[in-house]
């Protein structure tokens, strides 16, 4: 016999007493016999703290399996694994990754695959480099070694001297050009498929004319008397003559050559107070060393306009002097020449020989700070010239631009300077699109900024190059005017996808068809899922289906229209154009293509949309109903959302209703940095159009909305410009059909025509994104006394609250429960009983009543809140109230009682493992506080830290509430280990912060 755990079990025996006619029968507790119910086969599920994040991006997973597993198998998608019950894993590399767990226990096992579950982003690489070689004389070769990080892919070298390379570690050989000495800023773009960046090295490279030489043996005696007048002219910026009849000598002999050049950089001698090089660096040595002349050598510098202005303009004098014996000394007989732009002098001996700057009178009023006579300022574009986005100018909006690293490279503070912003499609790059002003730059400091081109470019095509000019109208004594300019590479001019396509001239989600019926609505995912075709999901075909209770019809009701939805995304290779569908085992022709591209970004070939069939003459009333759907290529990104199967029908008993169906479809992601949209702009309209709505007869106007990939309640939701909720739409937990839907009444909105549904994208996660696809309009004609409420005491008595056979029960969830003020709350409506209308009370005095079902509120004041939810329906109402549901902390300030050091309670010392224990009922900050053992009510103020002390210490460990301690920081996600409503542990946690402290918060 089988024994069950609902036998009744008796042990026993019997004995027979043969010819007595007597027998015996025995119960004897020979054995306890326990029966248990088998355990339920193992159920495998898991959670993770985070699912999205730049690379390297550690993630925690906590199994959830039910049926008691014992064993666990992890599949990262990426290759790695593990066989950790709850692991921690670290990606590396950048990508969207699939996760499985197989949960086993003996030879029952479960596997759950949770598809593109952690998506792991990659920063832009990060520009760097270095030279072998920074200055020299020309023919100058350098070696430059890339040392960018976050990985490139590509690298454009510009080297300042009209030369570029594209090697990611280029050899460069400089020659000399133009007058005295050239200095080359060298530049490096480097890219990834994440972005860019521009490292500009100013005046990185100089490079020195070759010294030059001359040979005067001919043209001079044995006694060192000079035969002929004769002049040596070096690199176009200085002229040495020597008169007829001058005695050159050396250590009392005649000199043969004479030479010119450059001094080396760093190597010019220390200036005279409140004195400037301001003209670039035209320092030079004449040789031999010690030569003498007699009478004196004419000694002449030429300028360029620009330096020139430096030199003489804003009350400052230039005079050439000769640096000898450690002193700097002005040649005699000085003139200038404005119009040769010339400065000329006279010396009897050779050294070095520079044009020294000072403001008249020995000091001058300097608008650029410090305490020199000229002002040592030189403002320089030292980063990269870029839009938001980098990749592209946007149609039809103003366009962001982000100039990086503006450096004052000098010393003194520039104050008020100008910021000039010009595109090249605007009076062909004459004409600034934008100006700001840069109140004041310290020396050696650097900002960026941030500048609108507000012209708005209707179509795609060409390109724009944004260019930056530091102090257009030459206001600032800037020592350099060279590096003041930046162009930034051009960009082409395309339409913004995450915006909503109104605002590209594109396509709204208009009404496909209305129907005016006794009759209505219903729709279902049926078993369908997301199903990716990423990362080698490999398959060609799939099967959903729904089944008589997915889509339950009247008995009487007649099928108007049936229409399947199939949203789709990451389709970069046109595969949608290979797909099909049968349903019911017929073949069904694509009715509409619906199609949008976010056109810019890393993903701007990747093509989202929305494919509509009219399946009606198939559709199986109250049966069964299977859609089979079909590609070519198995390995294709392309991949599908759940799919909605929608039936509108007509029932004679039913209420007069106009339905509204929508179609059309809008990707939308508001990200101001990563896209350059804003919330204004990333906006998809919904406009219903058709009949006449009586709104005095309206009972209800059921709003159904559909987003797919909606997801952490994303999205904001307007009605005829009314706001109707916020942080609307969440798909739910991975694997489901990851199309998020709201339904709501919004009759309190509803106008008799022209109502237009506003579905706003909100920045939720690191590359926001969601889509507007199908949208439906329910009107109810069923008298506008059906929508009004009666009290208790309208319906003469105590109100039943049920709907039907189901009760209606108010019920919510919130999250975070607690934190500091400011503190935004996310409610999360959990009623039973399909309520219409919802009464929030969120304890503070704020309010959200009649459609809102999933609030957003923030509290702004410390306190502890109650809740209550009031949902109502036609006949009933309901009412949840949650005592004290919400803790706003003071963010600035602790409780009076914390404002001092308090031990810990039964503290322990372990002098084996050299550890201090203690129990603590509230989180502060934490110390070992060492007092004499005499002394032990001293407070830490009272005490010697100097080191030197001595005697004996005793130590404990307090909490504080204010300190200036820059502590480690550990932070780790408990939600799963803690009760959201009562907040009971659930199991014991360990938080570890370094090697040094363990806080145990014991399970209960």
């Amino acid at each position: 016999d089988t024994v069950t755990g609902r036998d009744e079990v008796t042990l026993a025996f019997s004995r027979d007493f043969s010819g007595s006619g007597t027998g015996a029968f025995f119960k004897i507790p020979l054995a306890f016999l326990v029966v248990k119910e088998p355990l339920a086969p193992p159920v495998a599920n898991f959670s993770a703290n985070v699912t999205s994040g730049d690379a390297p991006l550690m993630v925690r997973f906590t199994d959830r399996s039910t049926g008691g597993p014992i064993s666990w198998y992890w599949d990262f998608g990426d290759g790695g694994n593990s066989i950790d019950q709850n692991p921690e894993y670290t990606y590396r590399i950048p990508g969207v990754y699939t996760v499985t767990l197989n949960a086993s226990r003996a030879e029952d096992f479960n596997t759950t695959v949770k598809v593109d579950h952690i998506n792991v982003t990659g920063p832009p690489p990060a520009a760097n480099f270095t030279a072998n070689v920074t200055s020299g004389v020309a023919p100058l070769t350098v070696n430059f070694t890339d040392l960018s990080t976050n990985g490139s892919g590509s690298w454009n070298w510009t080297f300042g001297d009209g030369n570029t390379s594209s090697d990611q570690h280029p050899t460069h050989t400089y020659t000399h050009q133009g007058a005295g000495r050239n200095r080359y800023n060298v530049s490096l773009i480097v890219t990834n498929k994440f972005g860019s960046d521009l490292l500009n090295r100013t005046h990185y490279i100089i490079v020195d004319p070759p010294g030059k030489t001359e040979d005067i043996s001919g043209k001079i005696d044995l006694t060192g008397s000079v035969n002929e007048t004769f002049t040596i002219a070096y690199a176009d910026c200085l002229n040495l003559t020597v008169p007829e009849g001058t005695v050159a000598t050396v250590d009392d002999r005649s000199i043969t050559d004479l030479s010119i050049s450059l001094v080396p950089v760093g190597a010019v001698p220390d200036l005279p107070a409140k004195a400037k090089i301001v003209a670039g660096d035209k320092v030079f040595v004449l040789g031999p060393e010690g030569a003498k002349f007699d009478p004196e050598v004419q000694i002449s510098i030429s300028f360029t306009e620009d330096e020139w202005g430096r030199l003489f303009g804003a009350g400052h004098d230039t005079a050439i002097q000769r640096f000898s014996n450690g002193v700097w000394t002005p040649l005699g007989g000085q003139t200038k020449n404005e119009t040769a732009r010339t400065i000329t002098g006279w010396a009897d001996s050779f050294s070095i020989f520079a044009p020294i700057t000072a403001s008249k009178g020995g000091s001058g009023n300097n608008e650029g700070g410090g305490d020199s006579g000229y002002s040592n300022i030189d403002l320089s574009i030292e980063g990269m010239v870029n839009p938001r986005p980098a990749n592209a100018i946007s149609t039809n909006q103003p366009n962001t631009v982000v100039v990086r690293n503006i450096t004052n490279l000098g010393a003194d503070t520039a104050r008020g300077f100008t910021i000039a912003l010009y595109a090249s499609d605007v009076d062909e790059g004459k004409k600034p699109v934008a100006t700001t002003t840069v109140e004041e730059l310290a020396g050696g400091s650097q900002t960026t900024i941030t500048m609108v081109d507000s012209t708005l470019r209707k179509a795609e095509g060409g390109d724009v190059t944004y260019r930056v000019v530091i102090d257009p109208d030459g206001k600032v004594q800037d020592t350099d005017r060279s590096n003041n300019e930046r162009s930034g590479v051009a960009k082409p001019v395309k339409h913004n996808g995450y915006n909503g396509k109104r605002w590209q001239d594109g396509g709204d989600i208009t009404t496909y068809r209305t129907y005016d019926v006794h009759g209505g609505l219903i729709h279902s995912f049926g078993d369908s899922r997301y199903r990716s075709g990423s990362f080698a999901q490999g398959w060609t075909e799939f099967s959903v289906t729904w089944t008589a209770d997915d889509l339950p019809l009247p008995p009487n009701a007649t099928v108007k229209e049936v229409r399947l939805y199939v949203p789709y995304t990451w389709d970069n290779s046109d595969e949608v154009k290979h797909t099909s569908l049968a349903f019911n085992g017929v073949a069904i022709k694509l009715q509409r293509w619906h199609h949008d591209v976010s056109n810019i970004g890393v993903y701007h070939d990747h093509a989202y949309g929305l494919l509509t069939y009219d399946v009606t003459p198939e559709f199986k009333k109250n049966e069964q109903n299977t859609a089979k759907f079909s590609r070519k290529d198995r390995d294709a990104k392309f991949s599908t959302g759940g799919f909605t199967l929608a039936v509108v029908y007509e029932d004679p008993s039913a209420v007069r209703s106009l339905i509204f169906l929508n179609e059309g479809f809008d990707i939308l992601g508001v990200d101001e940095v990563g896209y350059g949209t804003t919330p204004e702009r990333t906006i998809a309209y919904v406009p219903f159009t058709g009949p006449m709505i009586d709104v005095d007869q309206v009972s209800r106007a059921e709003l159904i909305t559909f987003v797919p990939w909606g997801d952490t309640y994303e999205g904001n939701l307007y009605m005829n410009g009314n706001p109707v909720a916020s942080n609307v739409w969440d798909f739910g937990p991975a694997g489901g059909p990851e199309v998020a839907v709201d339904a709501r009444d919004v009759w309190n909105h509803l106008k008799s025509t022209g109502n237009e549904v506003a579905i706003q994208s909100t920045a939720i996660g690191a590359m926001p994104l969601m889509a507007v696809s199908q949208q439906f309009l329910v009107v109810e004609m069923g008298g506008k006394e059906a929508r009004q409420q009666p009290s208790a005491s309208q319906a003469g008595g105590q109100m039943e609250n049920r709907t039907g056979s189901q009760t209606l029960k108010a019920d919510f969830k919130a999250e975070p429960l607690t934190g500091a003020a400011p503190l935004p709350v996310w409610f999360h409506d959990l009623s039973e009983g399909d309520p219409r209308i919802w009464v929030w009370d969120f304890g503070d005095g704020g309010t959200a009543e009649n459609t809102t079902k999933n609030p957003h509120h923030v509290y702004q004041t410390p306190g502890n809140y109650t809740v209550t939810l009031t949902v109502k329906n036609a006949t009933t109402e309901h009412t949840e109230r949650k005592e004290g549901y919400i803790l706003v902390e003071n963010a600035t300030a602790r409780p009076a009682e914390s404002s001092a050091w308090v031990p810990l309670e039964d503290q322990v010392i372990d002098e084996a493992t050299r550890t201090i224990s203690g129990w603590t009922g509230r989180f502060s900050i934490f110390a070992p506080i060492t007092v004499p053992k005499a002394s032990a009510n001293s407070t830490p103020t009272d005490l010697n830290y100097s080191g030197t002390g001595t005697g004996e210490n005793s130590t404990i460990v307090t909490p504080e509430s204010s300190s200036t301690i820059d502590p480690l920081k550990a932070t780790e996600d408990v939600r799963d280990r803690i009760d959201p409503s009562t907040g009971v542990v659930g199991e014991t946690i360990v938080i570890t912060c370094g090697d040094a402290t363990r806080f145990t918060i014991p399970e209960g």
